[in-house]
Protein backbone atom coordinates (compact mmCIF):
# COMPACT_ATOMS: atom_id res chain seq x y z
CA UNK A 1 0.00 0.00 0.00
CA UNK A 2 2.59 2.15 -0.44
CA UNK A 3 1.88 3.28 -3.89
CA UNK A 4 -1.09 5.36 -3.77
CA UNK A 5 0.96 7.19 -0.65
CA UNK A 6 3.37 8.15 -3.25
CA UNK A 7 1.33 8.80 -6.11
CA UNK A 8 -0.86 11.35 -3.70
CA UNK A 9 2.69 12.80 -2.17
CA UNK A 10 3.45 13.68 -6.02
CA UNK A 11 0.44 15.13 -6.45
CA UNK A 12 -0.06 16.92 -3.63
CA UNK A 13 3.73 18.83 -3.88
CA UNK A 14 2.56 19.32 -7.69
CA UNK A 15 -0.29 21.02 -6.65
CA UNK A 16 1.36 22.90 -3.73
CA UNK A 17 4.01 24.29 -6.38
CA UNK A 18 1.10 25.49 -8.67
CA UNK A 19 0.04 27.90 -5.23
CA UNK A 20 3.35 29.12 -4.87
CA UNK A 21 4.06 29.71 -8.53
CA UNK A 22 2.59 33.47 -8.30
CA UNK A 23 5.08 33.90 -4.99
CA UNK A 24 7.92 32.44 -6.56
CA UNK A 25 7.35 35.02 -9.48
CA UNK A 26 7.21 37.99 -7.12
CA UNK A 27 10.33 36.77 -5.45
CA UNK A 28 12.34 36.59 -8.43
CA UNK A 29 11.15 40.22 -9.87
CA UNK A 30 12.41 41.29 -6.36
CA UNK A 31 15.64 39.44 -6.77
CA UNK A 32 15.92 41.46 -10.18
CA UNK A 33 15.03 44.60 -8.65
CA UNK A 34 17.83 43.97 -5.83
CA UNK A 35 20.48 43.21 -8.07
CA UNK A 36 19.97 46.27 -10.48
CA UNK A 37 20.15 47.96 -7.14
CA UNK A 38 23.69 46.37 -5.92
CA UNK A 39 25.31 47.53 -9.19
CA UNK A 40 25.60 50.74 -7.30
CA UNK A 41 27.33 49.34 -4.40
CA UNK A 42 29.68 46.94 -6.86
CA UNK A 43 33.69 47.63 -6.04
CA UNK A 44 35.59 48.08 -9.31
CA UNK A 45 38.86 46.26 -9.59
CA UNK A 46 41.89 48.48 -9.26
CA UNK A 47 43.98 49.20 -12.21
CA UNK A 48 47.46 49.77 -10.88
CA UNK A 49 49.19 49.53 -7.62
CA UNK A 50 48.53 53.18 -6.15
CA UNK A 51 44.84 53.82 -6.15
CA UNK A 52 43.69 57.78 -5.59
CA UNK A 53 40.39 57.14 -4.01
CA UNK A 54 38.22 60.70 -4.37
CA UNK A 55 35.37 58.81 -2.39
CA UNK A 56 35.29 57.95 0.87
CA UNK A 57 32.59 54.84 0.61
CA UNK A 58 34.69 53.01 -1.90
CA UNK A 59 37.89 53.78 0.49
CA UNK A 60 35.88 52.44 3.54
CA UNK A 61 34.63 48.94 1.70
CA UNK A 62 38.61 48.72 0.30
CA UNK A 63 39.77 49.55 3.75
CA UNK A 64 37.03 46.54 5.48
CA UNK A 65 37.45 44.21 3.41
CA UNK A 66 40.33 42.29 4.48
CA UNK A 67 38.51 42.21 7.76
CA UNK A 68 34.91 41.49 7.43
CA UNK A 69 33.91 37.78 6.22
CA UNK A 70 30.61 39.68 4.69
CA UNK A 71 32.81 41.73 2.13
CA UNK A 72 34.54 38.89 0.83
CA UNK A 73 32.16 38.56 -1.83
CA UNK A 74 30.75 41.96 -3.12
CA UNK A 75 26.54 42.83 -2.56
CA UNK A 76 25.96 42.92 -6.36
CA UNK A 77 27.53 39.65 -6.47
CA UNK A 78 25.34 37.92 -3.74
CA UNK A 79 22.28 39.71 -5.61
CA UNK A 80 22.97 38.15 -8.64
CA UNK A 81 23.74 34.44 -7.22
CA UNK A 82 20.28 35.18 -5.29
CA UNK A 83 18.61 36.27 -8.23
CA UNK A 84 19.90 33.12 -10.19
CA UNK A 85 18.83 30.97 -7.69
CA UNK A 86 15.09 32.20 -7.36
CA UNK A 87 14.49 31.74 -11.48
CA UNK A 88 15.87 27.95 -10.96
CA UNK A 89 13.29 27.44 -8.32
CA UNK A 90 10.38 29.18 -10.57
CA UNK A 91 11.41 26.96 -13.13
CA UNK A 92 11.19 23.87 -11.51
CA UNK A 93 7.61 24.82 -9.73
CA UNK A 94 6.47 25.91 -13.68
CA UNK A 95 7.38 22.75 -14.48
CA UNK A 96 5.23 20.68 -12.03
CA UNK A 97 2.44 23.26 -12.69
CA UNK A 98 2.96 22.05 -16.42
CA UNK A 99 2.31 18.79 -15.40
CA UNK A 100 -0.75 19.46 -13.11
CA UNK A 101 -2.40 20.69 -15.88
CA UNK A 102 -1.84 17.77 -17.85
CA UNK A 103 -2.96 15.33 -15.48
CA UNK A 104 -5.89 17.45 -14.51
CA UNK A 105 -7.36 19.44 -17.68
CA UNK A 106 -8.65 16.18 -19.50
CA UNK A 107 -10.24 14.47 -16.87
CA UNK A 108 -11.67 18.39 -16.13
CA UNK A 109 -13.23 18.10 -19.47
CA UNK A 110 -15.04 14.90 -19.86
CA UNK A 111 -16.49 16.02 -16.26
CA UNK A 112 -17.67 19.11 -17.58
CA UNK A 113 -18.99 17.94 -20.82
CA UNK A 114 -20.55 15.07 -19.09
CA UNK A 115 -22.11 17.66 -16.87
CA UNK A 116 -23.17 20.28 -19.60
CA UNK A 117 -24.83 17.34 -21.51
CA UNK A 118 -26.83 16.23 -18.48
CA UNK A 119 -27.49 19.79 -17.79
CA UNK A 120 -28.67 20.32 -21.50
CA UNK A 121 -30.91 17.42 -21.50
CA UNK A 122 -32.71 18.26 -17.83
CA UNK A 123 -35.65 20.09 -16.83
CA UNK A 124 -34.84 22.76 -13.87
CA UNK A 125 -35.74 20.30 -10.70
CA UNK A 126 -33.26 17.87 -11.88
CA UNK A 127 -30.95 20.24 -13.18
CA UNK A 128 -30.86 21.56 -9.59
CA UNK A 129 -30.21 18.24 -8.20
CA UNK A 130 -26.81 17.79 -10.11
CA UNK A 131 -25.68 21.06 -9.39
CA UNK A 132 -26.31 20.61 -6.16
CA UNK A 133 -24.94 17.00 -6.11
CA UNK A 134 -21.88 18.65 -7.79
CA UNK A 135 -21.32 21.10 -5.43
CA UNK A 136 -21.33 18.49 -2.73
CA UNK A 137 -18.63 16.31 -4.19
CA UNK A 138 -16.71 19.45 -4.96
CA UNK A 139 -16.47 20.33 -1.22
CA UNK A 140 -15.49 16.97 -0.40
CA UNK A 141 -13.08 16.73 -3.05
CA UNK A 142 -11.59 19.46 -1.30
CA UNK A 143 -11.43 18.24 2.03
CA UNK A 144 -9.90 15.49 0.87
CA UNK A 145 -6.64 17.66 -0.11
CA UNK A 146 -6.41 18.58 3.83
CA UNK A 147 -3.33 16.48 4.64
CA UNK A 148 -5.11 15.27 7.40
CA UNK A 149 -8.37 14.57 5.74
CA UNK A 150 -5.64 12.83 3.15
CA UNK A 151 -3.81 10.69 6.05
CA UNK A 152 -7.08 9.42 7.42
CA UNK A 153 -8.36 8.14 3.82
CA UNK A 154 -5.11 6.66 3.57
CA UNK A 155 -5.23 4.73 6.74
CA UNK A 156 -9.11 4.02 5.92
CA UNK A 157 -8.14 2.57 2.32
CA UNK A 158 -5.08 0.22 3.97
CA UNK A 159 -8.06 -1.10 6.70
CA UNK A 160 -10.09 -2.22 4.02
CA UNK A 161 -7.55 -3.87 2.05
CA UNK A 162 -6.12 -5.73 5.03
CA UNK A 163 -9.99 -6.70 6.21
CA UNK A 164 -10.96 -7.97 3.02
CA UNK A 165 -7.27 -10.33 2.92
CA UNK A 166 -9.37 -11.92 6.32
CA UNK A 167 -12.78 -12.04 4.94
CA UNK A 168 -11.01 -14.00 1.60
CA UNK A 169 -9.65 -16.46 4.49
CA UNK A 170 -13.27 -16.85 6.05
CA UNK A 171 -14.91 -17.65 2.74
CA UNK A 172 -12.17 -19.69 2.57
CA UNK A 173 -12.84 -21.66 5.40
CA UNK A 174 -16.65 -22.31 4.05
CA UNK A 175 -18.16 -19.41 6.20
CA UNK A 176 -20.15 -17.83 3.66
CA UNK A 177 -22.89 -15.90 5.50
CA UNK A 178 -20.38 -14.76 7.47
CA UNK A 179 -18.13 -13.67 4.49
CA UNK A 180 -21.51 -12.17 2.90
CA UNK A 181 -21.93 -9.77 5.69
CA UNK A 182 -18.28 -8.95 6.25
CA UNK A 183 -18.16 -8.17 2.21
CA UNK A 184 -21.58 -6.14 2.44
CA UNK A 185 -19.60 -3.89 5.48
CA UNK A 186 -16.49 -3.23 3.52
CA UNK A 187 -18.64 -2.36 0.45
CA UNK A 188 -20.47 0.48 2.64
CA UNK A 189 -17.24 1.89 3.94
CA UNK A 190 -15.20 1.94 0.26
CA UNK A 191 -18.19 3.64 -1.23
CA UNK A 192 -17.69 6.66 1.73
CA UNK A 193 -14.39 6.93 0.57
CA UNK A 194 -14.99 6.57 -3.50
CA UNK A 195 -17.31 10.01 -2.43
CA UNK A 196 -13.89 11.70 -1.18
CA UNK A 197 -12.64 11.03 -4.81
CA UNK A 198 -9.54 9.24 -3.57
CA UNK A 199 -6.82 7.32 -5.31
CA UNK A 200 -6.99 3.21 -5.99
CA UNK A 201 -10.85 3.23 -4.51
CA UNK A 202 -12.33 1.99 -7.13
CA UNK A 203 -9.93 -0.46 -7.70
CA UNK A 204 -10.39 -1.71 -3.96
CA UNK A 205 -14.39 -1.96 -4.55
CA UNK A 206 -14.18 -3.71 -7.94
CA UNK A 207 -12.29 -6.45 -5.48
CA UNK A 208 -14.94 -6.50 -2.59
CA UNK A 209 -17.75 -6.44 -5.67
CA UNK A 210 -16.33 -9.89 -7.74
CA UNK A 211 -15.67 -11.21 -4.16
CA UNK A 212 -19.27 -10.53 -2.63
CA UNK A 213 -20.61 -12.07 -6.14
CA UNK A 214 -18.54 -15.11 -5.75
CA UNK A 215 -19.72 -15.61 -2.15
CA UNK A 216 -23.15 -14.99 -3.05
CA UNK A 217 -23.11 -17.56 -5.97
CA UNK A 218 -21.99 -19.89 -3.58
CA UNK A 219 -25.07 -19.31 -1.98
CA UNK A 220 -27.18 -19.98 -5.03
CA UNK A 221 -28.19 -16.52 -4.42
CA UNK A 222 -27.93 -15.73 -8.77
CA UNK A 223 -29.75 -12.70 -8.90
CA UNK A 224 -27.88 -10.42 -6.31
CA UNK A 225 -24.83 -12.02 -7.41
CA UNK A 226 -25.40 -11.05 -10.85
CA UNK A 227 -26.04 -7.35 -9.96
CA UNK A 228 -23.13 -7.53 -7.48
CA UNK A 229 -20.69 -8.44 -10.83
CA UNK A 230 -22.93 -5.72 -12.41
CA UNK A 231 -21.75 -3.07 -10.06
CA UNK A 232 -18.17 -3.91 -10.85
CA UNK A 233 -18.36 -4.11 -14.38
CA UNK A 234 -20.17 -0.61 -14.08
CA UNK A 235 -16.81 0.59 -12.68
CA UNK A 236 -14.19 -1.21 -14.29
CA UNK A 237 -16.00 -3.23 -17.94
CA UNK A 238 -13.71 -5.17 -18.84
CA UNK A 239 -13.01 -7.26 -15.51
CA UNK A 240 -12.70 -10.67 -16.55
CA UNK A 241 -13.33 -12.02 -13.45
CA UNK A 242 -16.60 -10.20 -12.86
CA UNK A 243 -17.74 -11.02 -16.59
CA UNK A 244 -17.62 -14.66 -16.19
CA UNK A 245 -18.94 -14.62 -12.90
CA UNK A 246 -22.40 -12.44 -13.88
CA UNK A 247 -22.35 -15.12 -17.30
CA UNK A 248 -22.49 -18.22 -14.89
CA UNK A 249 -25.49 -16.20 -12.91
CA UNK A 250 -27.54 -15.60 -16.16
CA UNK A 251 -29.49 -17.57 -19.02
CA UNK A 252 -29.47 -17.57 -22.81
CA UNK A 253 -28.29 -14.82 -24.69
CA UNK A 254 -26.97 -12.58 -21.74
CA UNK A 255 -24.90 -15.46 -20.40
CA UNK A 256 -23.40 -15.65 -23.60
CA UNK A 257 -22.19 -12.55 -24.43
CA UNK A 258 -20.60 -11.93 -20.97
CA UNK A 259 -18.89 -15.71 -21.62
CA UNK A 260 -18.00 -14.30 -25.10
CA UNK A 261 -16.48 -11.56 -24.05
CA UNK A 262 -14.65 -12.65 -20.51
CA UNK A 263 -12.97 -15.19 -23.45
CA UNK A 264 -12.24 -12.65 -25.69
CA UNK A 265 -10.19 -10.46 -23.21
CA UNK A 266 -8.93 -13.46 -21.92
CA UNK A 267 -8.12 -15.83 -24.70
CA UNK A 268 -6.33 -18.69 -22.22
CA UNK A 269 -9.51 -18.93 -19.96
CA UNK A 270 -10.83 -21.92 -20.68
CA UNK A 271 -13.65 -22.08 -18.23
CA UNK A 272 -15.06 -19.13 -20.43
CA UNK A 273 -14.75 -20.82 -23.39
CA UNK A 274 -16.14 -24.29 -22.33
CA UNK A 275 -19.18 -22.39 -20.44
CA UNK A 276 -19.84 -19.87 -23.93
CA UNK A 277 -19.99 -23.11 -26.15
CA UNK A 278 -22.34 -24.82 -23.52
CA UNK A 279 -24.51 -21.94 -22.99
CA UNK A 280 -24.60 -21.72 -27.24
CA UNK A 281 -25.50 -24.87 -28.02
CA UNK A 282 -28.32 -24.53 -25.06
CA UNK A 283 -29.90 -22.00 -26.73
CA UNK A 284 -29.39 -22.18 -30.30
CA UNK A 285 -29.98 -26.38 -30.39
CA UNK A 286 -33.68 -25.72 -31.97
CA UNK A 287 -32.80 -22.48 -33.89
CA UNK A 288 -30.39 -20.83 -36.90
CA UNK A 289 -26.81 -20.54 -36.13
CA UNK A 290 -26.42 -17.08 -35.96
CA UNK A 291 -23.61 -15.30 -34.23
CA UNK A 292 -23.33 -12.00 -32.53
CA UNK A 293 -20.63 -9.52 -32.31
CA UNK A 294 -19.13 -10.38 -29.12
CA UNK A 295 -19.22 -13.88 -30.04
CA UNK A 296 -17.16 -13.17 -33.49
CA UNK A 297 -14.57 -11.20 -31.29
CA UNK A 298 -14.07 -14.49 -29.23
CA UNK A 299 -13.37 -16.29 -32.39
CA UNK A 300 -10.87 -13.80 -33.62
CA UNK A 301 -9.15 -13.80 -29.94
CA UNK A 302 -8.68 -17.25 -30.26
CA UNK A 303 -7.98 -18.12 -33.57
CA UNK A 304 -5.01 -14.99 -32.67
CA UNK A 305 -3.83 -16.66 -29.64
CA UNK A 306 -3.73 -20.34 -31.58
CA UNK A 307 -1.95 -18.35 -34.47
CA UNK A 308 0.51 -16.63 -32.33
CA UNK A 309 1.21 -19.58 -30.44
CA UNK A 310 1.96 -21.76 -33.24
CA UNK A 311 4.46 -18.72 -35.06
CA UNK A 312 5.89 -18.72 -31.68
CA UNK A 313 6.80 -22.62 -31.29
CA UNK A 314 8.01 -22.39 -35.41
CA UNK A 315 10.70 -19.68 -34.69
CA UNK A 316 11.72 -21.69 -31.16
CA UNK A 317 12.30 -24.79 -33.51
CA UNK A 318 13.87 -23.25 -36.21
CA UNK A 319 16.65 -21.38 -34.02
CA UNK A 320 17.56 -24.36 -32.36
CA UNK A 321 17.79 -26.17 -36.24
CA UNK A 322 20.24 -23.19 -36.91
CA UNK A 323 22.33 -23.65 -33.89
CA UNK A 324 22.96 -27.14 -34.32
CA UNK A 325 22.79 -27.86 -37.98
CA UNK A 326 23.73 -24.23 -39.11
CA UNK A 327 22.86 -24.37 -43.15
CA UNK A 328 21.76 -27.80 -43.89
CA UNK A 329 18.00 -27.92 -45.52
CA UNK A 330 15.62 -29.80 -44.42
CA UNK A 331 13.16 -31.96 -46.53
CA UNK A 332 9.60 -31.45 -46.08
CA UNK A 333 9.33 -35.23 -44.36
CA UNK A 334 11.71 -33.64 -41.97
CA UNK A 335 9.91 -30.56 -41.01
CA UNK A 336 6.64 -32.17 -40.87
CA UNK A 337 8.00 -34.75 -38.19
CA UNK A 338 9.85 -31.51 -36.07
CA UNK A 339 6.44 -29.79 -36.21
CA UNK A 340 5.03 -33.20 -35.40
CA UNK A 341 6.71 -33.18 -32.10
CA UNK A 342 6.08 -29.55 -30.85
CA UNK A 343 2.16 -30.80 -30.14
CA UNK A 344 0.52 -27.43 -31.00
CA UNK A 345 -2.94 -26.84 -30.52
CA UNK A 346 -5.21 -27.85 -32.97
CA UNK A 347 -6.86 -25.84 -35.25
CA UNK A 348 -9.89 -24.17 -32.84
CA UNK A 349 -12.46 -23.45 -35.83
CA UNK A 350 -13.50 -27.26 -35.05
CA UNK A 351 -14.37 -26.34 -31.45
CA UNK A 352 -16.82 -23.55 -33.21
CA UNK A 353 -18.45 -25.99 -35.60
CA UNK A 354 -16.78 -23.68 -38.18
CA UNK A 355 -14.42 -24.37 -41.71
CA UNK A 356 -12.39 -22.04 -43.18
CA UNK A 357 -15.02 -20.53 -45.95
CA UNK A 358 -17.37 -20.14 -43.59
CA UNK A 359 -15.06 -18.46 -41.04
CA UNK A 360 -14.19 -15.98 -43.59
CA UNK A 361 -18.19 -15.63 -44.73
CA UNK A 362 -19.23 -14.95 -40.84
CA UNK A 363 -16.45 -12.37 -41.04
CA UNK A 364 -17.65 -10.74 -44.39
CA UNK A 365 -21.23 -9.88 -42.65
CA UNK A 366 -19.52 -8.01 -40.07
CA UNK A 367 -17.22 -6.14 -42.49
CA UNK A 368 -18.52 -2.34 -41.90
CA UNK A 369 -17.98 -3.14 -37.58
CA UNK A 370 -15.39 -1.45 -36.66
CA UNK A 371 -14.53 -3.98 -33.60
CA UNK A 372 -14.20 -6.90 -35.93
CA UNK A 373 -12.00 -5.13 -38.13
CA UNK A 374 -9.91 -4.47 -35.98
CA UNK A 375 -9.49 -7.87 -34.91
CA UNK A 376 -8.70 -9.06 -37.85
CA UNK A 377 -6.01 -6.87 -38.59
CA UNK A 378 -4.41 -8.14 -35.16
CA UNK A 379 -4.73 -11.83 -36.12
CA UNK A 380 -3.59 -10.77 -39.76
CA UNK A 381 -0.89 -8.42 -38.56
CA UNK A 382 0.66 -10.06 -35.09
CA UNK A 383 2.51 -7.23 -33.14
CA UNK A 384 6.23 -7.78 -34.37
CA UNK A 385 8.27 -10.41 -32.74
CA UNK A 386 11.25 -8.85 -34.41
CA UNK A 387 14.18 -6.38 -33.69
CA UNK A 388 12.80 -2.80 -35.11
CA UNK A 389 16.97 -1.20 -35.17
CA UNK A 390 17.22 -4.61 -37.68
CA UNK A 391 14.26 -3.99 -39.40
CA UNK A 392 15.39 -0.41 -39.94
CA UNK A 393 18.31 -1.64 -41.56
CA UNK A 394 16.45 -3.68 -43.57
CA UNK A 395 16.06 -2.51 -47.55
CA UNK A 396 13.25 -2.88 -49.71
CA UNK A 397 15.08 -5.32 -51.70
CA UNK A 398 15.71 -8.21 -49.01
CA UNK A 399 11.94 -7.74 -48.03
CA UNK A 400 11.35 -8.77 -51.56
CA UNK A 401 13.73 -11.86 -51.77
CA UNK A 402 12.81 -13.19 -48.18
CA UNK A 403 9.06 -13.27 -50.20
CA UNK A 404 10.76 -14.91 -53.44
CA UNK A 405 12.02 -17.56 -51.06
CA UNK A 406 8.95 -18.42 -49.58
CA UNK A 407 7.15 -18.71 -52.65
CA UNK A 408 9.91 -20.79 -53.77
CA UNK A 409 9.44 -23.60 -50.66
CA UNK A 410 5.67 -23.63 -51.14
CA UNK A 411 6.18 -24.33 -54.67
CA UNK A 412 8.32 -27.12 -53.90
CA UNK A 413 6.33 -28.50 -50.84
CA UNK A 414 2.97 -28.54 -53.10
CA UNK A 415 5.23 -30.55 -55.73
CA UNK A 416 6.68 -32.79 -53.28
CA UNK A 417 2.56 -33.14 -51.88
CA UNK A 418 1.39 -34.24 -55.42
CA UNK A 419 3.59 -36.66 -56.05
CA UNK A 420 3.55 -38.85 -52.95
CA UNK A 421 1.60 -42.31 -52.87
CA UNK A 422 -1.61 -42.67 -51.03
CA UNK A 423 0.73 -44.92 -47.83
CA UNK A 424 2.62 -41.65 -47.94
CA UNK A 425 -0.05 -39.02 -47.87
CA UNK A 426 -1.68 -41.39 -44.49
CA UNK A 427 1.32 -41.51 -42.41
CA UNK A 428 1.20 -37.18 -42.74
CA UNK A 429 -1.14 -35.13 -40.37
CA UNK A 430 -2.81 -32.84 -42.54
CA UNK A 431 -3.50 -30.42 -40.39
CA UNK A 432 0.37 -29.77 -39.72
CA UNK A 433 1.21 -28.71 -43.26
CA UNK A 434 0.67 -24.81 -42.80
CA UNK A 435 2.67 -24.96 -39.84
CA UNK A 436 5.51 -27.43 -41.62
CA UNK A 437 5.39 -24.45 -44.78
CA UNK A 438 6.03 -21.88 -41.68
CA UNK A 439 9.07 -24.10 -40.56
CA UNK A 440 10.75 -24.33 -44.18
CA UNK A 441 10.05 -20.91 -44.90
CA UNK A 442 11.83 -19.61 -41.53
CA UNK A 443 14.74 -21.94 -42.46
CA UNK A 444 15.10 -20.60 -45.80
CA UNK A 445 14.75 -16.67 -45.12
CA UNK A 446 17.30 -17.62 -42.77
CA UNK A 447 19.95 -18.94 -45.33
CA UNK A 448 19.57 -15.27 -46.88
CA UNK A 449 21.45 -13.89 -43.88
CA UNK A 450 18.37 -12.05 -42.17
CA UNK A 451 16.12 -12.56 -39.27
CA UNK A 452 12.69 -14.01 -40.16
CA UNK A 453 11.19 -12.16 -37.50
CA UNK A 454 12.81 -8.75 -38.68
CA UNK A 455 10.17 -9.13 -41.98
CA UNK A 456 7.03 -8.21 -40.78
CA UNK A 457 8.43 -5.00 -38.77
CA UNK A 458 10.78 -3.99 -41.82
CA UNK A 459 7.13 -4.32 -43.81
CA UNK A 460 5.68 -2.12 -41.55
CA UNK A 461 8.72 -0.01 -41.63
CA UNK A 462 8.71 0.04 -45.27
CA UNK A 463 4.88 0.16 -45.88
CA UNK A 464 4.62 3.28 -48.40
CA UNK A 465 7.99 2.03 -50.71
CA UNK A 466 6.25 -1.51 -51.09
CA UNK A 467 2.85 -0.38 -52.35
CA UNK A 468 4.70 1.19 -55.36
CA UNK A 469 7.56 -2.06 -55.66
CA UNK A 470 5.66 -3.99 -58.58
CA UNK A 471 7.96 -7.19 -57.53
CA UNK A 472 6.68 -7.22 -53.64
CA UNK A 473 2.95 -6.87 -55.34
CA UNK A 474 3.46 -10.16 -57.50
CA UNK A 475 5.13 -12.07 -54.55
CA UNK A 476 2.77 -11.36 -51.78
CA UNK A 477 0.02 -12.30 -54.94
CA UNK A 478 1.58 -15.96 -55.38
CA UNK A 479 2.21 -16.58 -51.47
CA UNK A 480 -1.75 -15.92 -50.91
CA UNK A 481 -2.61 -18.05 -54.23
CA UNK A 482 -0.05 -20.98 -52.96
CA UNK A 483 -1.42 -20.77 -49.27
CA UNK A 484 -4.92 -21.03 -50.48
CA UNK A 485 -3.78 -24.05 -52.61
CA UNK A 486 -2.28 -25.93 -50.05
CA UNK A 487 -5.85 -25.19 -47.94
CA UNK A 488 -7.08 -27.01 -50.90
CA UNK A 489 -4.71 -29.94 -51.47
CA UNK A 490 -5.26 -30.63 -47.32
CA UNK A 491 -9.41 -30.41 -47.73
CA UNK A 492 -9.13 -32.69 -50.66
CA UNK A 493 -6.63 -35.07 -48.88
CA UNK A 494 -9.08 -35.62 -46.13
Amino acid sequence: MHQPHAAMASFSVRAANVLRLPFEFAACCAGELCAFVARAFEVPAPKARAIKVHSTEPALCLALRPFLPAFQQSIAEQAKSGRESLWVSYDTQAKDAVQLTKQVAQPARRWLRRCLQRVMTADWQTTRQLLTEGWRRFSTFLSALRPRNRKALLSALEDVHRECDDVKEIFKAGKLEEAEKRYELLLSKVQDLSKAHFQNVKKEEVRILTNLALCQKKQGCLAPAAESASAALKLEPSNVKALFLRGSCRKGAEAIEDFAKAFSLEPTLQEAKLAWLQARRALRKDVDDTWTKGEVLAVLADVTRVQQSVQEAVSTVGQAHLKEREKDKLSFLEAHELIRQLGLPKDPLKDYGLTTDSFHQLLGSFQDDFDVVQGVQRMMHPPGRGDRSRARRMSVQQIVQSHEAMVLVIQKMLKELRQMTPQELHLLDLQLLEATAELLSYLEVSNLDLHPEDVEEAISINELQLQNSPDFAKCSEDLANLMQELMDVTSSLQ
